[in-house]
């Protein structure tokens, strides 16, 4: 559309080239719902987010939770966290000050307006390569917990690349009139 009260995401035409709003507010605004996670302390604080659940696992008794299932669930866990705070969940929670500009991207996609392989990016991808190694590790390379963790894995860390900025693979994710 053009704007004018048609169907689909309003556009903005500059030197041949057509942006989406939210393109044009990413260039335009700082971002409040992502900023935060290039702030001082954040890396910290999430490595000990992460190393906190697992010794709250170790913490449980060890024919609740073995090595190797802690560090499992711990995967899992950490999984789920990033994939639908990252990469599943859309927009901002402060829409009325962007009026929607948002609402067709991921927290990842929006998160360093878009750019590719800057340092937070780098840093929350190895992160979960990582975390990997040293679950694969601790399950002794067992196929049981392998099988589990490789495709959660596979997953995040593909969601991640560059290629994938603004993919819907199958249609999952995507929102109606705008993706």
């Amino acid at each position: 559309g053009d704007g004018g009260g048609g169907v689909g995401p309003r556009r903005r035409r500059t030197r041949g080239r057509t942006r989406s709003r939210a393109a044009a507010a990413m260039e335009a605004e700082d971002n409040r719902n992502v900023d935060w996670v290039s702030s001082r302390g954040v890396w910290l604080f999430y490595v000990l987010l992460v190393a906190g659940f697992r010794l709250a696992l170790w913490a449980l008794p060890a024919t609740v939770v073995s090595w190797p299932l802690g560090w499992t669930l711990t995967h899992i866990a950490h999984f789920l966290a990033q994939f639908f705070g990252f990469h599943w969940s859309k927009g901002t929670p402060t829409s009325d000050v962007d009026q929607g500009a948002y609402n067709e991207l991921t927290f990842w996609e929006q998160l360093d307006r878009g750019r590719p392989w800057t340092a937070t990016k780098k840093f929350f991808v190895v992160v979960p390569v990582i975390l990997f190694m040293i679950t694969c590790h601790a399950t002794e390379y067992t196929a049981a917990h392998f099988v589990v963790n490789f495709p959660l894995f596979l997953l995040l860390v593909v969601s991640k690349l560059p290629e994938m900025h603004r993919v819907r693979i199958f249609g999952l994710n995507k929102t109606a009139g705008i993706d």
